[in-house]
């Protein structure tokens, strides 16, 4: 990649890390405020994390990847379920937390302060990936998917949720450079184990079955 394209794909990484950096620093719990943050139990949880809980824990015990883990609660509750737990985050405040929060909870996460733009996967296989709104915050979404699924374990359970076009960023998320889905139609990344598609949706809650996993896709606004 040339120094143009790296500038431009780069380019927003530094105000995103400082704005996360503050906000995470500013407050004990930027996410997650309530009492079942760390709970396994899918009960508790809104319809995305309760699909993943009850797709984590079928698929578990395995391995777990957590891109743009925030506070870590997320992957705590992976862990819970038994996983080995990578998280990556670009915010080194928060990369902190993540370890606190996992101590606090008796659970170990290995945790990467890196941006998802230049991070490296290879090395091992997963089979739970989650990128819980993150995509947005990154300008070239197909290098990490390609990267996604080229560790995923066969049948590897993915989730995704991301913003789109259809309706407003909410103006909290919008404060630094977001590059939201761009249509409410598809996108789709292909390699040589299979094809990564997700159609963003705003008002309805949608899943779609993919060849190499089960890939849970809400692209929301609202």
């Amino acid at each position: 990649m040339s120094d143009t394209a790296l500038a431009v794909a780069f380019g927003h990484v530094p105000q995103i890390r400082t704005f996360f950096d503050q906000q995470y620093a500013a407050h004990e719990r930027y996410w997650w405020r309530g009492e079942n943050r760390y709970s396994i139990d899918p009960v508790v949880h809104n319809e995305f994390h309760a699909a993943l809980l009850a797709a984590a824990a079928r698929r578990g015990p395995g391995v777990a990847l957590d891109l743009g883990a925030g506070e870590g609660a997320d992957a705590i509750r992976l862990a819970k379920l038994g996983y080995q737990v990578d998280a990556v985050e670009v915010s080194a405040v928060a990369c902190e937390k993540i370890e606190r929060f996992a101590r606090s909870q008796g659970v170990r996460i290995t945790v990467r302060n890196e941006p998802l733009e230049n991070v490296d996967l290879t090395g091992r296989s997963y089979d739970v990936v989650l990128m819980n709104g993150c995509l947005h915050y990154v300008r070239d979404k197909s290098r990490v998917l390609r990267q996604v699924l080229a560790v995923s374990a066969a049948g590897a359970v993915h989730a995704v949720a991301v913003f789109s076009t259809a309706t407003p960023v909410p103006a909290e998320h919008a404060v630094v450079p977001v590059f939201p889905m761009r249509r409410a139609g598809s996108w789709s990344v292909s390699t040589r184990t299979g094809t990564c598609c997700c159609a963003p949706i705003n008002a309805v809650a949608a899943s779609a079955r993919i060849p190499v996993s089960r890939l849970m896709c809400t692209a929301t606004s609202s």
